[in-house]
C-alpha cells in the first residue's frame, strides 16, 4: 500500500511491474488499517496517528501496488487448490 496523498503515484510507477489498485474492497481496508495499527503501537508514528484519527479522510489517498509476478504466482496457486 501507498499513501498517496498529493496523486501522483499513479503517473509514476513501474506499469510492467504492478498493477494498482483503490482500496476499495472491505478486506484490503481492513488490512490496511491493522497495518497502521500496528505500526503505531510499535513506533508511536505521529503520522499514523493522523491517518487513523482522520480514517475516513485519508482512506481514499492510499493505493494497493499489486506485483504482477505475485499475482500470477497466486492465481496458479489457486487454480491447483480449485
Amino acid at each position: 500500500y501507498v499513501w498517496d496523498r498529493s496523486k501522483t503515484f499513479r503517473s509514476l510507477y513501474n506499469t510492467e511491474m504492478v498493477e494498482l489498485f483503490d482500496v476499495d474492497l472491505e478486506d484490503d481496508q481492513k488490512e490496511l488499517r491493522s497495518l497502521i495499527e500496528k505500526h503505531y503501537q510499535y513506533t508511536n508514528s505521529a503520522v499514523a496517528k493522523e491517518i487513523l484519527t482522520n480514517w475516513e479522510d485519508n482512506l481514499s489517498s492510499f493505493v494497493k501496488v499489486y506485483p504482477n509476478d505475485y499475482r500470477r504466482v497466486v492465481e496458479a496457486k489457486l487454480k491447483t487448490i480449485n
